[in-house]
């Protein structure tokens, strides 16, 4: 993935009040009507149009100049312009229409009056209507994103499968998972169970594993990394540090496996082993499928031999 694509996809802004609470997904920056940047940068919205990638504007009209606009619209950018530091969006032409005050009703006025815009991250906004009339250009805050089909390539932690406690599907694909490992994705995987014993018990645990299988293309086999094991899991009044020599390790498998075991370092021997199934959520940190390359296959034949010598 080039440098500049994973720059862009990472920025993500939190909105603040009006036309800023109205992000997306992937906001890039927030340019104030004199040109300045409040939030993200110039730079951000440079490297996703330099990537190629779809881009969404919003703006606000504020008539009574009271810094709150009484109307706000969000459009694609349909021809981009890089020019002296900027960026310049033109919007789709559309039919002119006509807010009504009071009555929360927009309408379309007769004729086939067409409206054409031009918005760039200097704080301005050519406005233009096909009835001959001389362009005007006003000062414009307004908001730069990355659009859903951008997001949606961006690396993320996603569900990629989820199966039960014997093994069956529930959610996502095999498919999904292998394909993130295969690709060097970052996985984690997340179970828990509740319990009506006397009282309720609910636990959740979620952890990165350090080695992963893939099986006969078939299942995947994690193992768990090794920590000191813990008095009890489920009391929260108990949760404290065993016997500091007492590691627990656990491995998990799409099959439903979980064997967890705990080995004492100091000598050697295993203290003790809980066999148990157990249904799993495996994340990803990876994009939406569609938005990957052709597959990736590591089984090949020669790929591992025994060394000769």
């Amino acid at each position: 993935m080039p440098k500049t694509f994973a720059l862009v996809m990472s920025i993500v802004i939190a909105g603040a009040a009006d036309l800023r609470a109205q992000t997306c997904a992937g906001s890039l920056a927030t340019v104030e009507a004199d040109g300045r940047v409040s939030a993200g940068s110039k730079q951000a919205v440079l490297e996703a149009l330099r990537c190629g990638m779809p881009l969404r504007v919003g703006f606000g009209v504020d008539a009574d100049g009271d810094g709150k606009p009484e109307i706000s619209h969000w459009a694609d950018a349909a021809f981009l312009t890089e020019f002296e530091g900027d960026v310049f969006a033109q919007l789709h032409d559309i039919q002119r229409q006509s807010p009504m005050r009071g009555r929360a009703a927009v309408a379309m006025p007769e004729g086939r009056q067409r409206w054409s815009g031009l918005l760039g991250t200097n704080g301005k906004l050519e406005s233009h209507f096909d009835d001959g009339t001389k362009p005007v250009t006003v000062a414009m805050r307004s908001q730069w994103c990355l659009d859903d089909r951008a997001s949606a390539c961006t690396p993320q932690w996603r569900l990629a499968y989820r199966h039960d406690a014997d093994g069956r599907p529930l959610a996502g694909t095999k498919r999904a998972l292998f394909e993130a490992v295969r690709r060097g994705y970052p996985l984690r995987v997340a179970w828990g169970f509740s319990l009506e014993a006397g009282k309720t018990i609910r636990l959740e645990h979620s952890a990165e594993p350090v080695f992963v299988s893939i099986v006969d293309d078939r299942d995947l086999f994690a193992q768990l990394p090794e920590h000191v094991g813990q008095a009890s899991y489920h009391e929260a009044d108990k949760v404290l540090f065993d016997k500091p020599s007492v590691m627990w390790r656990g491995l998990l498998g799409t099959t439903g496996v979980f064997d967890a075991v705990f080995v004492d370092r100091a000598t050697g021997r295993e203290v003790r082993r809980l066999p148990q199934r157990a249904g799993v959520s495996w994340f990803a940190d990876a994009p939406a499928e569609a938005c990957a390359p052709q597959p990736v296959t590591l089984a090949v034949p020669g790929g591992v031999r025994r060394a000769t010598s």
